[in-house]
Order: structure tokens, then sequence, then C-alpha cells
């Protein structure tokens, strides 16, 4: 069901699901168990986003310009958008915070972990609008 390159790949799939077994338990193999174990091996593949992608989805949502987001302007209606854009980066892109940074004008990384601290307490702390607000994006982002 999830290896549909060759069948090396399933092959190779499938030797690690013995040699697993054979190593950690003389039990005998069960649907359960096996999927158990590949759950770390196979990973549904998340679809690649780009940065273009969520900066528009983020500038639109918002209702503020691509550039806005990317200008140096601090006031709250520019800046919110910028942190959860930020986040976004970081969670649904895996950036690091110097890139971050970087791809946002070039900003400094303490200001981007400044912006991604902010986001995810507000959503630790049950910020029920920015959880819907970032539910949201991530639709918009992975429909198309």
């Amino acid at each position: 069901e999830h290896v549909h390159t060759n069948i090396r790949e399933l092959e190779g799939t499938l030797n690690i699901l013995l040699a697993n077994f054979r190593i950690k338990t003389s039990s005998e193999i069960t649907l359960e168990k096996a999927q158990a174990c590949l759950r770390r091996i196979i990973r549904r593949p998340r679809r690649v986003i780009s940065l273009k992608k969520v900066l528009k989805a983020v500038a639109s949502f918002y209702d503020v310009t691509e550039k806005e987001i990317l200008s140096q302007n601090r006031k709250r209606d520019i800046s919110h958008p910028r942190q959860v854009l930020m986040y976004l980066m970081r969670e649904e892109m895996k950036n690091s915070y110097p890139l971050i940074g970087t791809r946002l004008g070039g900003r400094d990384h303490t200001t981007v972990i400044h912006a991604y601290t902010k986001i995810s307490e507000a959503l630790r702390n049950n910020n029920e609008q920015l959880a819907e607000e970032i539910g949201l994006l991530k639709q918009d982002i992975y429909s198309a």
C-alpha cells in the first residue's frame, strides 16, 4: 500500500520488518505489529510547499500585500501576519531560523525565534481565534 516505486524498495521494507521481528521479538507477526514497526519507516509523503505559496496565502488571509509583509513595517496589522508566516515556515516547511530571517528581508534569527515562540505560546494557551486562523491557512496552503 505504501511502497510504490519498485520491487527493491518493497523487498527492503520486508527485510527490515523481518529483521526487526527476529531481533526484538520471537512472537508472531501480526498486521498491527507490522504497522507499528513500519510506522517509523514509511511515512505519508507531505506535499511540498513553497515560500511563495505560504506568503500568498498569509497575505490574502490577512488582507495585506506580500510587499507589506516583507517590509520593515512594525504596525500590528502587518507584524502579526509576518509572525504567522514565520511560524508556518518553521512548522510546515521545517526551515531554520536563520533561513527564515534571510528569506524574509534579512531579519535576524532572534526576531524569527521571538515570532515563532509568540505564536506557539498563544496556541498552547488555547487562543482559539489564532488556532482557527492557522487551521484555515493550512487548509488553503495544502488544498491547491
